[in-house]
């Protein structure tokens, strides 16, 4: 899948409006976001108003080949973001190496997801279906769970994966 982040690569941290965050319960960052300036600086301060704000911030590592070009730089980054939340692929996990943060989900694609906590280590069988297109389940994997866990992730990506056009609804 070919990505283009179009204008948001261009969005300054001057154009951030804090009250648009005003209420926020969770915000979702993709690491396309931390990968380069200016948006890198404008997601980092989105996340600390969100934070001020009592919201929690989630990291999606996004791709290999986004991990793969920012190198180290990405660590440092995820570091100063310090999200409560990180979900990433098998691959992009390896990739990027031990994640640390309070929970970490690995999705295992037709296997299920495994959300690692400081407490434990579950595996969670995948929602049995037939798969059309992948488009968009890993992003509806992330709002099932940052909505209501595990379970609710899992049938949103197989809802998902079910029909064409990344729509799991």
């Amino acid at each position: 899948m070919l990505t283009d982040r179009g204008s948001a690569l261009d969005f300054e941290p001057d154009d951030l409006e804090p009250a648009c965050l005003d209420g926020c319960e969770t915000l979702h960052v993709p690491a396309y976001s931390l990968a380069r300036e200016p948006i890198r600086s404008t997601a980092l301060a989105a996340a600390g108003t969100a934070r001020r704000g009592g919201a929690r911030v989630s990291l999606d590592l996004s791709s290999v080949a986004v991990i793969s070009a920012a190198g180290g730089s990405l660590h440092e980054t995820v570091a100063e973001l310090a999200p409560d939340v990180v979900f990433a692929n098998e691959a992009e996990a390896e990739l990027y190496g031990p994640l640390d943060a309070p929970t970490v989900v690995v999705k295992l694609g037709a296997r299920g997801c495994r959300v690692e906590t400081t407490a434990e280590t579950l595996k969670h069988p995948a929602v049995p279906t037939d798969v059309v297109d992948t488009t968009g389940a890993g992003d509806a994997f992330a709002v099932g769970f940052l909505l209501g866990g595990a379970d609710l992730a899992l049938d949103a990506a197989a809802r998902s994966v079910a029909r064409m056009g990344a729509m799991p609804w």
